[in-house]
């Protein structure tokens, strides 16, 4: 019931919670009173962007962080969240009630509000089976790998233990116990040793029918919308891949709410993974001095204090296109699913047939 920046001062207890934690004026300050009098401190909170709760929540294992989501309520369902998304601000929504540390971020490509409608929204499973792996970049990131079934995301494993080698053989076994048909992974960077690793594997996911596609620094090809080229529409990959999935959460948001309906395979559904939910409404984007649209690199998001979004970037990889795989030199039909034409037929001449 304390209040001010002396909350806890001069006292002694075995252990204190710190109410609306992340609402504090000074929280440092309130740090600092409360140092000396227990060294177990439970912080609680509703989210309010960047600051010192929000430093302590992304810098402790998972097994010390206890979410309460709004799913967890048994007054509140569905119906209840489309009845607030109609009544208050969606910063408010993203803050308030989906726990969006970046909501009042301007330029985030994926809205928070975009994101949740797709948790747990009813899809039809078919079609290829398509996991993406993401080996992460240095230090604290986490190896990620998710899998996805058509529109719906069934699987997704986020860890920080083990090499880049020991996270390449973890996914590959993730890939064959989940049926997966195809398995893409980002080949740049750390990549390039699970690059090695995957080439050792390809042989035998031969046999298993797993194909295995790296992808980097593609070349853009095609056209966006219209007759614009992806080349005058984005800076790079990265900008096309993460704007190609803002598009998808946005129609599912669109069909959800009522705006418009859409097909199946062009929406997306989530589990209630709070980790991934999170990631997705990170990064940011601007429009260059061209016109492109660029969006914002892992590195640029560390330097503001963002860990990196690796369970995002591996959902990405699993939404990879067919013509980039197809320039992987893998035939597949994009609606098949297992058995559906995989693999390639070698010809004399060493082309590929699809």
């Amino acid at each position: 019931g304390e209040v001010g920046d002396n909350v806890g001062r001069g006292g002694r207890t075995a252990f204190y919670f710190v109410d609306e934690a992340a609402h504090f004026e000074h929280q440092e300050a309130v740090d600092a009173a409360l140092s000396m009098n227990t060294p177990c401190r439970i912080y609680a909170s509703t989210v309010n962007g960047h600051n010192a709760f929000w430093k302590k929540r992304m810098s402790l294992p998972e097994e010390r962080v206890f979410i309460f989501d709004w799913r967890d309520d048994p007054r509140k369902d569905d119906e209840w969240y489309r009845q607030q998304c109609q009544e208050l601000d969606p910063w408010i929504v993203a803050q308030e009630i989906d726990r969006n540390y970046e909501a009042a971020l301007e330029n985030i490509v994926i809205p928070a509000a975009w994101v949740q409608a797709a948790v747990n929204l009813k899809l039809e499973a078919c079609g290829v089976r398509q996991a993406g792996f993401d080996p992460a970049d240095e230090g604290k990131d986490a190896k990620a790998f998710v899998l996805r079934h058509g529109p719906v995301v069934e699987y997704v494993q986020a860890w920080k233990d083990g090499g880049v080698l020991e996270a390449t053989r973890r996914a590959w076994a993730l890939a064959q116990s989940n049926g997966a048909e195809l398995m893409c992974y980002d080949n740049i960077g750390v990549g390039t040793g699970a690059k090695v690793e995957l080439d050792r594997l390809r042989q035998q996911g031969e046999r298993l029918g797993i194909a295995v596609q790296g992808v980097g620094v593609e070349k853009l090809t095609g056209t966006y919308e219209g007759n614009k080229l992806n080349k005058d529409m984005f800076q790079d990959y990265r900008a096309m891949s993460w704007w190609n999935m803002r598009r998808r959460f946005e129609r599912t948001y669109q069909h959800v709410t009522g705006q418009r309906e859409w097909p199946d395979e062009d929406m997306i559904s989530l589990p209630n993974n709070a980790d991934l939910i999170s990631e997705l409404s990170r990064p940011t984007y601007r429009v260059t001095d061209a016109g492109r649209v660029r969006v914002e690199s892992k590195k640029e998001m560390r330097k503001r204090g963002v860990p990196s979004p690796n369970l995002a970037d591996a959902l990405i990889l699993a939404f990879t296109p067919s013509s980039v795989v197809r320039a992987g030199r893998f035939g597949l039909d994009w609606r098949g699913g297992r058995g559906a034409n995989l693999w390639p037929t070698r010809r004399k001449n060493e082309e590929d047939s699809e």
